[in-house]
C-alpha cells in the first residue's frame, strides 16, 4: 500500500517532491510489482495550521522539527466529518458560504481558512478524492485503502473516490 496521509502527500506534484504517488507507483512497478497489485492509501482527515497573527498555542501537535527535520507549526488534525460538524463545510462536502476555500490543482488538496481562529486547514474533500480515484483508474491500480473510514461524512469521500475509480457499488 502507498501511504498518502492528507495534505502531507500528493497524487501529482512537481519533480522531486517527497511522497508523491506518481513516483511511488513508478518505483514499485520498476521493482517488478504489477500495477494491478498496488493499492493507493488515502486519508479522511486533514491538518490545520495557525497562520499569523498568532495569538497563542493551538491544540494538537507542538511546533518543531518533524522526523524528516522539517519545521512544523503548531497544528491540529481534523476528520472530514468534524469539518462538517464545526460548520466549516456543508453537509454536501463543499465550503460553507463565507469560508475562504481553494483547491490546489498541483497537490490535489482542498484548503479552507477559519477567519475566527486563523487556522488554515488542508484536507481531502470531494475534489481531492475524485482526483485520486481518477489516478487509480488511469494507472490501473488495484483499488484504494482509507485511513480511517470513521472520518468520513455521509460516505462523501468514499463514494466520490469509488465512483471516480470505477469501483462497483458495494451496497448491492
Amino acid at each position: 500500500m502507498l501511504p498518502m496521509p492528507g495534505k502531507a502527500k500528493t497524487v501529482f506534484s512537481i519533480e522531486n517532491q517527497q511522497g508523491r504517488a506518481v513516483g511511488a507507483v513508478a518505483a514499485w512497478t520498476a521493482a517488478g510489482i504489477p500495477v494491478s497489485k498496488i493499492v493507493l492509501g488515502v486519508a479522511s482527515y486533514g491538518h490545520a495550521f495557525t497562520l499569523p497573527p498568532f495569538s497563542g498555542p493551538a491544540s494538537g501537535d507542538p511546533a518543531g522539527a518533524d522526523v524528516c527535520g522539517n519545521y512544523q507549526q503548531v497544528g491540529d488534525t481534523w476528520n472530514f466529518w468534524s469539518l462538517v460538524d464545526a460548520g466549516i463545510l456543508l453537509e454536501n462536502g463543499t465550503a460553507t458560504p463565507g469560508v475562504p476555500y481553494r483547491f490546489d490543482d498541483c497537490s490535489k488538496t482542498d484548503y479552507v481558512y477559519n477567519k475566527t481562529t486563523g487556522a488554515m486547514m488542508s484536507y481531502d474533500g470531494p475534489s481531492a478524492f475524485a482526483a485520486k480515484g481518477e489516478f487509480i483508474k488511469n494507472m490501473g491500480l488495484r483499488v484504494f485503502a482509507i485511513w480511517k473510514a470513521a472520518g468520513d461524512f455521509n460516505d462523501i469521500p468514499l463514494d466520490t473516490i469509488r465512483e471516480a475509480a470505477g469501483s462497483d457499488d458495494c451496497d448491492e
